[in-house]
Order: C-alpha cells, then sequence, then structure tokens
C-alpha cells in the first residue's frame, strides 16, 4: 500500500492515472495515423503538434495546415517542407 497525498491519492493512483492518459494519447495518434491516409478527407488542420501526423498526412496525399509551432526545431520544420514538396502539396 503507497502513501497517499492530502487529497488521498497515492503513488498507485497516479501512475494508474498516467498510464490512462498515455493510453489515450496512443489512440488518438494511431487514429490520426489512420485517418491521414484514408481517402475521404482533402485536408487536415492541427491547432497543435501537428508533426508527425503531419507528416503521415501529407505522405498519404492531403493538404495540411498546422497553427505554430508545427514543429520544435529546424530539422522537423525542414522534414516538414520536404515531404510538402515530396507529395507537390
Amino acid at each position: 500500500m503507497s502513501a497517499a497525498d492530502s487529497n488521498g491519492f497515492g503513488r498507485d493512483d497516479l501512475d494508474a492515472l498516467a498510464q490512462r492518459a498515455v493510453n489515450t494519447v496512443m489512440t488518438l495518434v494511431r487514429r490520426g495515423l489512420a485517418l491521414a491516409g484514408g481517402v475521404m478527407m482533402m485536408a487536415v488542420i492541427f491547432a497543435v503538434g501537428g508533426f508527425l501526423l503531419g507528416l503521415a498526412a501529407l505522405d498519404g496525399g492531403k493538404h495540411v495546415l498546422c497553427e505554430k509551432a508545427f514543429a520544435v526545431n529546424a530539422g522537423e520544420a525542414r522534414e516538414m517542407i520536404e515531404a510538402a514538396g515530396r507529395n507537390e502539396r
């Protein structure tokens, strides 16, 4: 049994919450990657953190609009620009 904080949450509770958050994010990423290659979408808009899904969407032939910041460094920005050019987007 782990020690609880003043709100009654222990380490096990926090670990379980963190695992649920990771699982949710991974599910969203998998769904986003599946949609990025789908034939029903013409364009994809990312409000935050669009780098990996943006690359998948571009390689799936979609137009992509990313809000700032679509990349965390110049290398990622170049990679996104190259993907857009490679896919004539």
